[in-house]
């Protein structure tokens, strides 16, 4: 009942009684409203003394790692709460066991903990907390909702695939690749010894043939490049149409991030561009306790994170080392279905400022006609594009024809098992 209708009904009564005289029902009608005023007064004050904490022993886990965690609420007035209802917001998708609700008598000066466990079944940044705490009155009259804005986040990586083999670049095995144009000259190749010029470093002098001829001469190295990609990952919602796309979505986060791995492991350049969202803008900072007008509220807001789709892409630089990967690897454990920006539209945008010596791998669940163009278009500018469709058969058998005749490759992967397969698709 709305207080508005219980304090109308409590003054209307007491009017009725006091004109018709009715003692005893005036009496009781006292006793209400003076109850009823301290509900009011006892379940606005009842959540200020609360205060919460949460014991996690790191940030990071593994998927399939299972995390115990431990919430504890402490009353810190000197008045009890007759009743106090602690809830721990946690994700959906991650399986939950122990006592992450309860409903607790708060002793003065008292402390109360919930112990749990939490076992991470997939990639992602998942927030644990914060705590909704409900109180009130005895009697029911009132009741108070807050939300504790406090929670903590953990780090989940993809498990990259292994790959065997895989040539970015080319239709050869991966490895060094000779290249017409001297972009870099490799000092572990030596093409020949020519007479020495003006400006050669002295590390560069070919001392043996200087000793015997009495004439200086230098070194020459074979001009060489090593293959290197830029993972381009395609996390616009609306391309993937179907109810739930989770596990397509998962499948693309897994093949880029065994792509990646695959790159840094045989010491070549690897990048990461995407279209998706940072999870990690839309944490929300911490502060006090908001009121809620209901539980379902309460639990709405506790999950929901700050931040809105914004037209800004998700990029790692390219580079080379165990810490780019790592970097990469985190930057997909973070990225969400994003409603923001298209992929044809991104890559128009960020085409200028990649580099041309390092393929595009662009994975993504289908290509629209607007796609196909940016594709075509990248691969005029001197981009050499591969295109990875995530389990969608049928729009691979419509658009591999077209896209292999404009010397793009296409490759299918339907499940994690195949990314151990792809490199046959480039020999």
């Amino acid at each position: 009942m709305r207080r508005h209708t219980v304090i109308g009904l409590v003054i209307g009564l007491t009017v009725i009684g006091v004109l018709f005289r009715f003692s005893v029902m005036t009496f009781t009608l006292y006793a209400l409203a003076a109850a009823y005023i301290i509900s009011v007064f006892l379940s606005r004050s009842a959540l200020d003394g609360l205060s919460c904490a949460r014991t996690i022993n790191k940030d990071r886990a593994e998927i399939g790692e299972s995390l115990d965690i431990r919430a504890i609420v402490s009353n810190s007035r000197p008045l009890p709460l007759l009743w106090v209802l602690v809830e721990e917001v946690l994700p959906q998708r991650l399986t939950r066991t122990g006592e992450f609700v309860r409903l607790f008598v708060m002793p003065p000066r008292a402390r109360r903990q919930l112990d749990y466990r939490v076992t991470f079944t997939c990639r992602g940044y998942h927030q644990i907390g914060p705590v909704i705490l409900e109180s009130g009155d005895l009697f029911g009259f009132m009741r108070s909702i807050r939300v504790a804005r406090s929670a903590h986040y953990i780090t989940v990586r993809p498990v990259p695939e292994a790959i065997l083999r895989y040539d970015v670049a080319t239709h050869r095995p991966i490895g060094e690749i000779r290249v017409r144009r001297q972009i870099y000259e490799d000092p572990t190749r030596i093409a020949g010894v020519r007479p020495y010029e003006v400006g050669d470093p002295l590390n560069r002098i070919h001392w043996k043939t200087t000793a015997r001829t009495g004439v200086l001469h230098s070194r020459v190295y074979e001009a060489t490049v090593l293959a290197g990609a830029t993972v381009v990952l395609d996390f616009h919602r609306p391309a993937y149409n179907e109810a739930d796309p989770f596990d397509r979505s998962e499948l693309a986060c897994v093949a880029a991030a065994s792509i990646v791995c695959y790159l840094i492991e045989v010491k070549e350049t690897a990048g990461l561009l995407s279209n998706g969202l940072d999870a990690a803008e839309r944490v929300k900072g911490e502060g006090g306790l908001e009121v809620s007008a209901s539980r379902g509220e309460a639990r709405r807001r506790a999950a929901e994170r700050v931040g809105e789709d914004r037209l800004r892409s998700v990029q790692v630089r390219a580079g080379r080392g165990a810490a780019k990967a790592a970097e990469m690897l985190d930057a997909l454990a973070r990225l969400e279905l994003s409603d923001g920006m298209a992929l044809d539209r991104m890559l128009r945008e960020e085409a200028p400022g990649l580099s041309r010596e390092l393929a595009l791998i662009i994975i993504t669940p289908s290509l629209g006609r607007s796609l196909m163009q940016s594709v075509v278009r990248l691969r005029f500018w001197g981009f050499t594009v591969t295109v990875m469709l995530i389990d969608n058969q049928p729009h691979y058998d419509t658009v591999a024809g077209a896209l292999e005749a404009e010397h793009v490759r296409v490759l299918h992967v339907r499940s994690r098992e195949e990314l151990h397969q792809i490199a046959r698709s480039g020999i």
